[in-house]
Parts: C-alpha cells; structure tokens; sequence
C-alpha cells in the first residue's frame, strides 16, 4: 500500500511468494533473513523513479531485466528520487526471484516490508523490524540499521558460565541453554 501511495507500478509475481521459507536480504544490514509470506503481486522498484547516482554506488540505471539481485551482489541499497516523497531506499530483495521485498522513505517516517515479520513460524528473523518502528518513532536517523541477532536475544541474560537466564530471573533447563527448541522467553506461558 506504501508504494502504491508513492505512485509505483506492481506486477503480478510468475510464482507467488508463499510460506514460511522465503530467503530475503536486509541491504541496510547485509543480513539474510527467513520471511513468511503470503502474497501474488509485487513491486517494481524502478517505478518508484530515477536512481540517485551518489548514494546508489555511482549507477544511473535500473538493472534492464529488473533482477534486483543485482543490488545484493553489490552490497549496495539504491536509492531513487520520487516525485510524491522524496528519496526512496530499496532495503530488503528477495533472493529466490529477485523482487522487491522492502522499501524506507528516507525524507518521511516511514518504510515497509512486504512479508510477515509477526508471523513467526519458526524462524524470528525479522523481529527487529518492531524494534526499528520504534526507533523511527524515537526519531533514530538509522532505525533499520539493527544487529538482528542482537535485537532476538534483547532481554535474555548470559551467566559467566554460559548459562541462560530468563528476564524474569528463573533459570533456562540445559536444552535450552544449547539453544535447542525448548528455550522459552519470558513472553511464552507454556509449561
């Protein structure tokens, strides 16, 4: 809806992105995150306007065949001029098609992913996003540029001999220590 706002055209994806599995890479952080997803149509990137040169690695050009994959083997997020908001950063690219899967306005408060980061079927990989609105909302210049495996440990607490502590204090079992799947936060109520 953000980059409809902004006057960007959408396609219809060949394949649909769809469960709990899809690969994409944060460009601000360089990091890989696992998305759930569950939607047909996407953004085409250039249509948000012209490439700023300066802060997208000297190019002028939108890749000719739209792969954005391009942008992740440069280790560069574009940015392009739009005539409704300002400059528009590229942030997230899917890596199984090459589409786009995320946006930041960099003049106006605001970006977007276009997957599932509460869905949480497993992986947590994108929890760092609600962190992120909340330093957008503390006005922080760079909200999006978080260390993710740090933002999923906030609130877990180490003992000098590696052991785990819940933010309630009690004790994690030794599975959980190991990081295995009977680690619970504070948040899970779940005997």
């Amino acid at each position: 809806m953000i980059s409809l706002a902004c006057g960007a055209q959408m396609e219809k994806l060949k394949f649909g992105h769809r469960g709990g599995n899809q690969p994409v890479m944060n460009l601000v952080s360089r990091r890989v995150e696992i998305t759930a997803q569950n939607h047909g149509f996407g953004l085409i990137f250039p249509s948000l306007g012209k490439l700023i040169p300066e802060l997208s690695g000297g190019e002028t050009e939108h890749a000719a065949d739209g792969d954005l994959r391009a942008w992740v083997r440069r280790g560069i997020a574009p940015v392009v001029m739009n005539e409704r908001f300002g400059r528009i950063r590229l942030t997230h690219v899917n890596l199984n098609d090459g589409t786009a899967e995320g946006i930041q306005l960099l003049d106006a408060p605001c970006f977007s992913v276009q997957y599932h980061p509460e869905a949480s079927p497993g992986p947590t990989d994108a929890h760092y996003l609600f962190t992120a609105f909340t330093r957008l909302m503390d006005g922080e210049e760079n909200y999006l540029d978080i260390d993710t495996a740090k933002d999923r440990l906030a609130g877990w607490n180490f003992a000098d001999d590696g052991s785990a502590v819940l933010p309630n204090g009690g004790p994690v079992d030794a599975a959980a220590a190991a990081g295995t799947s009977s680690c619970r936060s504070a948040s899970d109520t779940r005997a």
